[in-house]
């Protein structure tokens, strides 16, 4: 229903000079059946059809990758929203599957310009954050997590790159808060991991990039 709700919206669009986006998710292009047939919510060799570029939101994948290799956490743990190997769910295999439907002239990799931060128990990679609800934990913008280190109510603060995905080297924190009253570990992307996920990009001949703040 979705494809031909788009169809009808193509067609309806003023003939000459339009521009059809469709956001999708990470997984969408990979999630097929023996016969081919699309088991996810898109149906994206037939919205190809229609659309002029797809906007792959890939990100937030570690609440999909915490009881997976290399994790294999015992319930949700923290990790790179946006992984660019190694993780079950990456941005490289995202950039493979698509490309292996539609051309990358119509792929646009959304990239991540915020992280993910909570109380832990101790500054180690992957903690289960204890007072995480539902599995939600805190959203830091990029200006944020980028700034944390400069608030004077953080201390202790150190730096790390993810062992686990060397060559996505997404960056992670740890930091006594006097705001939380805890010790807090945030996973984010700087512009060491972005500028990886910018040369995927290059690479694999994607349309293009886009943000989500």
């Amino acid at each position: 229903m979705f494809t031909d709700f788009v169809a009808h919206l193509r067609a309806a669009l003023p003939a000459g000079g339009n521009y059809l986006s469709v956001d999708t998710y990470s997984g969408a292009a990979g999630f097929r059946d023996s016969t081919g047939a699309y088991l996810g919510f898109f149906d994206i060799g037939g919205l190809a059809t229609y659309v002029d570029s797809f906007f792959v939101m890939a990100y937030d994948m570690e609440y999909s990758n915490w009881d997976s290799p290399p994790l294999r956490c015992p319930s949700f743990c923290l990790g790179p929203t946006a992984p660019l190997t190694n993780y079950l769910f990456n941005d490289s295999r995202a950039s493979s599957e698509y490309r292996a439907v539609v051309a990358a002239s119509k792929v646009i990799m959304g990239i991540p310009y915020y992280g993910r931060k909570e109380c832990v128990a101790v500054p180690d990679p992957n903690q289960i954050p204890p007072n995480a609800v539902g599995n939600s934990v805190g959203a830091d913008g990029y200006l944020d997590a980028s700034t944390e280190y400069t608030y004077p109510g953080n201390t202790t603060y150190a730096r790390h790159r993810d062992a686990n995905d060397p060559s996505g080297a997404t960056e992670w924190d740890t930091f006594s808060s006097v705001s939380a009253g805890c010790n807090r570990e945030m996973y984010w992307d700087d512009t060491v991991s972005l500028g990886n996920k910018y040369n995927l990009v290059i690479n694999d001949h994607l349309r293009g990039l886009g943000s989500s703040p």
